[in-house]
């Protein structure tokens, strides 16, 4: 190694701590003062020469030490071409990096120190505690210096008390605060809600909207005074809106209303034992239960108390009847567990009382739901929702957005469930939205699938098919997706994909062109990885 490399590679990070003052022992802080202005190789010459005079001039003990801990294994660095090929991927490709950090860390391989600054300014927040092993030694060191990459020290960082965030909230600049509100919040949550009263006046709207959603942190009954305060006398109705959505998610007086209202609106008949008799006659004993009959009522004109707390005559943008939207208002703040107990039936049957028209009762059930993390009835709305018609389904938007919601919201093994009913046959369409937001690896069931029925698509673009159709749009728009959230046996699979002629569809020969370089690149580093054992 080259003096000029040795010297990069012990300098790598250095120049970030400007600034900072060097931890150093007062006799080498002493021979160094004074000469800030000497070039680097000089102060690390210097510096090396300190070292070796304070190891060679020190008294020895008189006593042997007692044995310290063991000395840490001796680390090893990533080749160049993985090293290489991670930060490319920082560069452009950071979707990617969740497939293939967890395979580089387990090699128990750190980053080279050069690499070092590079990928810690680059790192996404969201990846820093899956990365943090491959920063070694010089990582922390750098991180403990005052380096503006504290999130690299080994461990998890100290917890700050309870009065010094408090203190720090109160000065802090507006961004930092909703931060320290939830941290406070976590440790104590009295403490929190006392910061907030003392600030709260003085604080903009926006900024009182932030920190009052910080409350949903340790959230509970001691904090209904504030939320009602706040919500019957803020000048903002954004922030008043908040409070509202929090009062209902406690034992308040506002939950309670809703969830009457909510059951006010729905009446259950029923079948007569008549009419059961009959059914039993027809069909034999084993025969299903009839399902009851679901009446939807609203008052008209709005009562003024359902105004007073925040329902409105019709909501702007509203596809919905005025009446039928307030129903969804009230359903949307009321947990669907107490509607139901209110009414005195259960879940299935209220599901199963549902008609066509009554999408706006399913659209409100699945507000209050997902409000109110009612996770029991999740997966129960979203396959009511997919028995609607279409034109149901899509009267107004916000059915559409709760339906998304909703199958975010299930575990993963039924989310995956739910999108594999949806991918029957390559010219499906409803299958791509929730696939592609897909946050994780997708399950191997679900590559597959994707895979069959792509190789499907192309069979028929290869016959001549359009590139504009729906399906072709949803099948090119996934690709970016799929190539990062593949599970890593199905990649050379993926590598197979047939790329059809230019010519006869150039849009499809792009975007798999990119779709199998990006592949590739994921081949080639948990390839290397492989290699390394």
């Amino acid at each position: 190694m080259s003096e000029a490399t040795l010297l990069e590679v012990a300098l790598a990070g250095t120049a970030t701590l400007d600034g900072v003052e060097p931890r150093l022992p007062e006799a080498v802080r002493g021979l160094l003062a004074g000469r800030s202005g000497d070039p680097p190789e000089r102060a690390l010459l210097l510096a090396a020469a300190c070292g070796a005079a304070l190891r060679v001039g020190a008294t020895p003990p008189s006593e042997a030490p007692e044995a310290g801990p063991e000395a840490p294994a001796l680390e090893r660095a990533l080749p160049d071409r993985v090293t290489s090929l991670l930060l490319a991927l920082l560069q452009g490709e950071r979707d990617l990096l969740p497939a293939v950090l967890p395979g580089v860390v387990r090699t128990k391989r750190v980053l080279p120190p050069a690499a070092l600054e590079r990928f810690l300014k680059r790192c996404p927040e969201e990846l820093r505690e899956t990365a943090r092993p491959l920063l070694g030694s010089r990582g922390r060191w750098l991180a403990e210096q005052g380096a503006p990459w504290s999130w690299a020290a080994e461990g998890v960082e100290p917890v700050e008390g309870v009065d010094s965030l408090a203190a720090r909230f109160e000065t802090a600049p507006a961004r930092e605060r909703v931060g320290l509100l939830r941290a406070l919040r976590e440790r104590d949550p009295a403490a929190g809600r006392r910061a907030l009263r003392a600030t709260w006046t003085s604080e903009a709207a926006n900024e009182r909207r932030m920190l009052l959603e910080a409350l949903a942190e340790g959230l509970g009954p001691d904090d209904v005074a504030l939320l009602e305060q706040v919500a019957g006398q803020d000048r903002s109705s954004k922030v008043v809106e908040v409070a509202r959505r929090l009062l209902v998610r406690t034992p308040s007086d506002l939950r309670e209303r809703m969830v009457a209202r909510a059951a006010g609106c729905l009446a259950m008949e029923q079948p007569s034992e008549e009419r059961m008799g009959f059914l039993k006659k027809l069909l034999g004993a084993k025969s299903a239960a009839l399902p009851g009959r679901l009446t939807v009522r609203s008052p008209d004109p709005l009562p003024d108390d359902w105004a007073a707390d925040g329902v409105e005559a019709l909501r702007r943008g509203s596809r919905f009847p005025g009446r039928s939207d307030r129903v969804i208002q009230v359903l949307a703040m009321a947990p669907p567990s107490e509607v139901v107990a209110a009414l005195g039936v259960d879940a299935g049957a209220l599901l199963a009382a549902l008609g066509v028209e009554d999408d706006a009762v399913l659209l409100g059930l699945s507000e209050g739901a997902l409000l109110h993390g009612e996770a029991e009835w999740v997966p129960r709305l979203w396959d009511r929702w997919r028995r609607m018609p279409e034109e149901a389904k899509e009267r107004d938007r916000r059915g559409a957005d709760a339906q998304g919601r909703l199958l975010d919201a299930m575990p993963r093994e039924a989310r995956g469930e739910r999108i594999l009913e949806l991918m029957t046959v390559h010219t499906a369409t409803d299958w791509w939205p929730p696939l592609v937001s897909w946050e994780t690896t997708w399950p191997d069931a679900l590559a597959e699938r994707w895979l069959g029925l792509l190789g499907q698509h192309l069979v028929s673009v290869a016959a001549g098919a359009s590139e504009k159709t729906s399906a072709a749009l949803s099948w090119r728009g996934s690709l970016g997706a799929a190539a990062a959230r593949l599970p890593s046996e199905r990649l050379r699979a993926a590598r197979e994909v047939p790329i059809p002629p230019r010519e006869l569809a150039p849009s499809w020969a792009k975007a798999l062109e990119e779709f199998t370089a990006r592949v590739d690149l994921r081949l080639e580093i948990e390839e290397a990885v492989g290699r390394l054992g």
